[in-house]
């Protein structure tokens, strides 16, 4: 052997030698191979932070240690019981899950001034089945979860976030989603100044210290979602609270601002675009709208404390802008159903009717200024005027209109008013009467409330030609029905596919098919993302999410029947069912007649933050993606997914 041969064959040892000595070089994944998952780590009340967090075995004792010991997309795994937070905050260094046990179950609470979370970097966190409060601290300045960092992208689910200054505090841009959440007893509710997507929540107890229930500055979707009994009022200084005030761009569907304590809705500034939402029972106006636009469409407001709704009123702001509500109604408030003090309010397919007037004036409509466009509604039986105009003038025009039977003087109009009331003499007679007129009495159908036109009413065909009108009445249903529209709100001879209350706590009889002798099979089509929960009503937990364009076959309805229950057979442990609202489902057949279903207790009352025992024949335990059933009384094992509940 060479002396050549001999070098190479000792490099080639000794680089062996070399190699297996080193290092060990992460190997190479193979093509396809799937990434490794990080770790979940387990965080709870009888754990060691000396432990490595990987098991439920050899769980940490704190958050914090968790997550110094996580990976980025990691899972910290939170067992039950009460958990503090740190001194400063959970901050997130990198993108991870905090999965509690339930929000009945698992806690998280700091008795210090500051916030809980306070997420500033480019994060995605996920914060799911917990609670998160300051217990005692609520005066002092304390937030649940703060976020303020424009890239940051921040989902919360399933939780609970009570007794803060500010629960949840969105700013500089940040993409927030709330969904299935009880925000609870906090001075502020929801403070957004970023991009906030609210859904199938409740806010309750809120705006404890003249604060506000949902405060948005940024813009913000708001779906399927209950505000309730939020705001304060001192009856010292008159100063009262409002469920919800805007400056920003805000969208809402499907939501019931009720029985709050005082103003439900203030539109500071900004826009904002209501569908279908119900505005009721709440102490002081309905809708305050200060400056800006608004569009509703679909909208019951009802037995408020002060207006339904009230255009400008702040004599520093000159244009309070433009509201435009259609296919509404605005129905029971106190002072006035519509009080206008400048800008523009457009109305169309909007009844108005059994308002109250004040000693000082207002009933049905009562302007003090601004531009009144009164188009296809109904404006009767209110106590007090139907259309009550004084201060500097203005201008009304009304078209297809009715305002008569209201108990004071029609139309009490100051000569400095520029007025066009359009053809027929329905508007400002004094001469009708509810037999002459033919006006039903107020009456839910299709989703609203209407006055419908008796047989042989004047006001059948008497809308003028066709080409000025509407496509639609105020139930939605098609214009004209025979040679030309009604006059008012209802067109008489056009059938709404179903009867639908949308008033709260009204019952109506079964659902009336359009033809009593055909039969169809009850099919819907989801015509909107949403849930489908455990029983009718947003107190129920989620059981599955529903697709738009998907099919639905219904089995039954509420009592209300402002929910179908629909067949789910892989949801074995809730009997192969499961609840979604009315306004998520487009019937698709004509004739329709589903039994009423007795649905399942509520699993919680929300505000109350602990359910109060009740006697019961079973019990549910439930988390937002499944159910089980157990037996009375409820074992101690029977917990996987959250407290058990009658």
């Amino acid at each position: 052997m060479n002396k050549k041969m001999t070098a190479a064959i000792w490099l080639t040892i000794l680089a062996v030698l070399i190699q297996a000595c080193g290092p060990t070089a992460t190997p190479t994944p193979v093509l396809g191979e799937p990434p490794i998952a990080p770790p979940d780590l387990y965080v709870s009340t009888t754990g060691d932070d000396s432990n490595d967090c990987l098991s439920e075995s050899m769980a940490c004792l704190t958050i914090q240690e968790a997550m110094r010991k996580a990976s980025p997309a990691s899972t910290i795994q939170i067992g039950p019981g009460t958990f503090y937070a740190p001194t400063v905050a959970f901050t997130p260094r990198f993108d991870l899950t905090f999965q509690g046990t339930g929000r009945d179950v698992t806690t998280l609470v700091s008795d210090r001034i500051g916030t809980i979370f306070n997420i500033t970097g480019s994060t995605n966190i996920v914060i799911r089945d917990l609670t998160i409060g300051h217990g005692s601290l609520t005066y002092t300045i304390t937030r649940g979860i703060e976020v303020r960092n424009a890239a940051a992208v921040v989902t919360l689910e399933n939780c609970r976030v009570t007794d803060n200054t500010t629960g949840v505090d969105i700013s500089d841009g940040a993409t927030v989603v709330i969904r299935d959440c009880l925000i609870e007893g906090n001075q502020t509710g929801i403070s957004n100044a970023g991009v906030l997507t609210l859904q199938d929540s409740v806010l309750s107890g809120n705006a404890t210290g003249f604060g506000t229930a949902f405060s948005n500055r940024g813009y913000a979707e708001v779906l399927d979602t209950r505000i309730e009994r939020n705001g304060v009022f001192d009856t010292t200084s008159g100063a009262g609270t409002a469920a919800v005030s805007n400056t920003g761009q805000l969208v809402m569907n499907a939501v019931q601002i009720v029985d709050n304590n005082v103003y439900a809705f203030i539109l500071q500034n900004g826009t904002a675009t209501l569908s279908n939402t119900v505005i009721a029972d709440n102490g002081n106006a309905g809708i305050w709208h200060i400056q800006g636009e608004l569009t509703g469409s679909g909208l019951l407001i009802q037995n408020n404390g002060s207006y339904g709704v009230n255009l400008g009123g702040r004599s520093e702001i000159p244009d309070p802008g433009t509201l435009r509500l259609s296919r509404s109604a605005i129905v029971g408030n106190f002072s006035a159903g519509v009080r206008l003090d400048g800008g523009e309010v457009h109305l169309q397919n909007v009844t108005i009717s059994g308002n109250t007037a004040t000693s000082s004036g207002g009933g049905g409509i009562w302007a003090y200024g601004g531009s009144l466009f009164l188009l296809d509604s109904t404006v009767a039986f209110n106590t007090g005027y139907g259309v009550l105009a004084t201060g500097d003038g203005g201008t009304i025009t009304a078209r297809r209109s009715v305002v008569a039977l209201n108990s004071s003087t029609e139309c009490l109009i100051d000569p400095r008013y520029s007025t066009s009331w359009g053809l027929g003499g329905y508007a400002c007679s004094e001469t009708w009467t509810t037999a002459t007129l033919g006006l039903g009495p107020l009456t839910a159908d299709g989703g609203t409330l209407v006055h419908p036109l008796l047989p042989g009413s004047p006001l059948i065909d008497a809308g003028g030609p066709v080409s000025g009108c509407p496509t639609v009445d105020q139930r939605g249903v098609a214009r004209p029905a025979s040679a030309t529209c009604d006059v008012g709100a209802y067109e008489y001879g056009a059938t709404a596919m179903a009867v639908v209350a949308a008033t709260p706590g009204t019952e109506t009889s079964d659902i009336i098919p359009l033809d009593q002798d055909s039969q169809a099979d009850p099919t819907g089509t989801v015509h909107q993302d949403g849930v489908c929960r455990l029983g009718p009503g947003l107190d129920y937990p989620i059981l599955a999410y529903l697709s738009q364009g998907q099919a639905v076959h219904l089995t039954g309805r509420n009592q209300e029947q402002t929910w179908y229950q629909v067949s789910r057979p892989e949801l074995v442990q809730a009997g192969g069912f499961c609840w979604i609202s009315a306004r998520l489902v487009t019937i698709e057949a004509a004739n329709i007649s589903l039994p009423h279903i007795q649905p399942p207790p509520p699993p919680y009352d929300p505000p109350t933050a602990t359910p109060a025992p009740a006697p019961v024949t079973g019990c549910y335990v439930y988390n937002q993606q499944q159910l089980a059933v157990c037996t009375v009384p409820c074992p101690a094992n029977a917990q996987p997914g959250g407290a058990c509940q009658p």
